[in-house]
């Protein structure tokens, strides 16, 4: 169900292929946690499922064009909507806490903007940071957002070679689209109401 709430291959630019899948337990994210109590608790607390995320990365051949660097896309599952939501707000508070200058440091004129983006999903929040490199203008995009009991993340790095902070803001518009109409879909067919009608016995 998780692999079908990620941009697939076609979703994604040409020139991009996916590199890597991965699937995140419960017990690994606590694992990895510099306070593995207080995460146990957190997970716990949101009712966390489990995880799965994938990246696409230029193939080999592909002609580099100011296009997507890398797009990672990925999405959480939570017993219940009001789980996935907590997290969700967890993910928020930890984007606006962030020093996000400070994880940029090559960049020069460093900028961040928050991308208004209403009735898409339950919830979310998408972070555009731009700079510049000796290559051009650097984007990139963060994205969380929630869609009922499954929460998403995408992200997307690119390089514009002349200045504009708004480039491929449209085509990350649309690959939030798809990837939102993705767990909808996916969330819809695991429903009960999809379940197979049982056959009466004769």
């Amino acid at each position: 169900m998780l692999q079908r709430m990620v941009l697939q291959p076609e979703d994604v630019p040409p020139g991009l292929q996916r590199t890597d899948q991965t699937f995140t337990t419960n017990e690994q994210l606590v694992a990895s946690s510099a306070d593995p109590d207080a995460q146990r608790a957190e997970i716990e607390r949101w009712g966390r499922i489990l995880a799965y995320e994938t990246t696409y990365l230029p193939s080999p051949e592909a002609t580099p064009d100011g296009a997507a660097q890398a797009i990672t896309s990925s999405s959480s599952l939570y017993e219940t909507a009001e789980g996935a939501a907590l997290s969700f707000a967890d993910a928020r508070t930890t984007v606006d806490q962030t020093d996000w200058q400070a994880t940029r440091p090559d960049l020069q004129q460093f900028e961040t903007e928050l991308i208004e983006r209403e009735g898409l999903a339950d919830g979310l929040v998408w972070l555009r940071l731009s700079g510049l490199s000796p290559q051009g203008m650097v984007v990139e995009d963060f994205i969380i957002f929630r869609v009922g009991r499954a929460r998403g993340f995408l992200r997307d790095a690119s390089t514009d070679p002349g200045q504009d902070r708004r480039f491929r803001l449209d085509q990350m518009d649309a690959l939030l689209t798809t990837q939102v109409q993705r767990v909808t879909d996916a969330l819809a067919a695991d429903s009960p109401s999809h379940a197979p009608s049982p056959v009466a016995s004769p």
